[in-house]
């Protein structure tokens, strides 16, 4: 029997600290002495893996198991996502013409403009092409798994009946992800040389590349439907949480390994924080930490063009002194979260209820 689908507040807060560890990892540093904490920022682009697991599982835990009008449906995740998405792509046009490595950018402005608007510019191999906002790539990879959804949701519920072909599928999911990295790069130089000439292409940034962890997410999100609540309403996801931190700090393994660990860690870590009522799980639910956990969405694509105007206005306009590190970032860390819940309530919240119309509820 399937539950009620109430709304999972843990995932929300947990939303927050994924986006605050993209910003981490992007813009801010941690100082020599706190080594471990250096180690965890610099894995932030574990936050991105993180955000298309919990992708997928949302959409699954909104959608499976139930008729899916595809119209409403893709209505829903535009009134959603692209209003933000498209305040991202405004935010970042005039840097193009201040940052001195955006100029594939400024000579096929037409194109790179095209492939922003319609969503596809991770589909684009070289790095030139994608630094009008950067951190939107991973929102075109999420257009191209929302597309796919309504028509695969139905399949991968129906297989994932139990928790060992759920940990079965999700293996072999994560192996097909570490393969298509490891792979694709060598393979294009190999095969396409020519599309090395702005660069070294990027597919770790393709959707096709990614599409494994989102279908990991619709698994877990299929296989918690399929579980008791009550079977899990303890303190296990704080200890995994814990665990997961602990283990991006201190613990270095070989690339592979260490990745195939972080995800196992973090698809256990959703399962088990989703009714955990443990102090930490407790607190990232609390209603402020809801509130930020709403705003990450904001936060993430608004903080790489907000980064470049404000170490513009820090540095150039009122002449501070970067060096001062913790001035600088805790200054930026301020205007960002103060500007993503801005933007949520002024704009998000509105703009998605003018355009709802009140008919359809964008999850």
């Amino acid at each position: 029997m399937i539950p009620d689908r109430q709304h999972i507040n843990s995932l929300t807060g947990l939303r927050f600290f994924a986006a605050l560890w993209v910003i981490s990892l992007h813009y801010l540093s941690a100082p020599n002495s706190l080594p471990f904490l250096k180690n965890f920022i610099g894995l932030g682009a574990r936050a991105v893996m993180l955000f298309f697991i919990l992708s997928g599982f949302i959409l699954t835990y909104t959608y499976a198991g139930r008729t899916i009008k595809i119209r409403n449906y893709f209505l829903a995740r535009f009134r959603r996502i692209y209003p933000l998405y498209l305040v991202g792509i405004i935010l970042g046009l005039p840097l193009i013409y201040v940052m001195a490595d955006a100029f594939l950018i400024r000579r096929h402005l037409v194109a790179v403009l095209a492939a922003y608007v319609t969503g596809t510019q991770a589909w684009y191999p070289q790095d030139g092409y994608l630094l009008l906002n950067q951190p939107l790539w991973s929102i075109s990879a999420e257009f191209f798994f929302y597309l796919l959804f309504p028509f695969i949701v139905g399949p991968v519920f129906a297989i994932a009946k139990n928790l060992w072909v759920t940990i079965v599928c999700c293996m072999l999911l994560i192996a097909a992800y570490l393969c298509l990295q490891e792979y694709s790069y060598p393979l294009t130089f190999k095969y396409f040389p020519a599309l090395f000439k702005y660069g070294a292409p990027i597919w770790g940034w393709n959707p096709l590349v990614n599409l494994p962890l989102f279908v990991v997410g619709m698994f877990l999100g299929s296989l918690y439907l399929r579980i008791d609540p009550i079977k899990l309403r303890n303190k296990t996801g704080d200890i995994f949480l814990v665990v997961t931190i602990l283990f991006l700090m201190f613990i270095k393994l070989p690339n592979q390994a260490d990745i195939v660990i972080t995800l196992l860690l973090f698809s256990i870590g959703i399962l088990t924080l989703t009714q955990s009522n443990g102090p930490l799980s407790k607190l990232i639910s609390s209603s402020p930490l809801q509130l930020l956990g709403n705003a990450s969405y904001a936060l993430y694509v608004l903080h790489s063009p907000l980064w470049h105007y404000y170490e513009f206005l820090y540095s150039t306009i009122l002449r501070l002194d970067k060096s001062v590190t913790l001035f600088f970032n805790a200054g930026f860390m301020f205007i960002i979260i103060a500007a993503a819940l801005l933007v949520h309530t002024a704009f998000e919240i509105p703009i998605r209820r003018m355009l709802n119309r009140g008919k359809i509820k964008a999850s």
